[in-house]
């Protein structure tokens, strides 16, 4: 089973959007999504709840995540995609100027 999250190279659908219409295409990929958390957990015995814990950490480490991916972009042996790294500096920035705004709130 593989992810594509912003531990991705690729970083495949790294910002997911949401919308409140459903169209036939979210409708499909909803039912496909249906079909393969049942064969998933019918196979494998994976529950969507271990996904959700793991998702829950990826997401409350992301900066760490992407500051470790950023490094690795570029050196030997790993790929070099520029709208990646831009897209993790990026991250990086926005988490830099959040910190920055609170402490000059305290």
């Amino acid at each position: 089973i593989r992810s594509r999250t912003w531990t991705s190279a690729g970083m495949m659908d790294i910002f997911q959007r949401t919308t409140t219409t459903p169209t036939s295409t979210s409708i499909a990929k909803q039912k496909k999504q249906s079909q393969m958390w049942n064969l998933l957990t019918d196979q494998f015995g994976v529950v969507p709840a271990t996904f959700q814990i793991t998702r829950a950490f990826l997401k409350d480490h992301i900066i760490e995540i992407a500051r470790d991916n950023l490094e690795g972009q570029c050196t030997k042996g790993h790929s070099c995609k520029i709208k990646s790294i831009e897209a993790l500096q990026r991250l990086l920035d926005v988490q830099r100027e959040g910190q920055a705004g609170i402490m000059q709130q305290q």
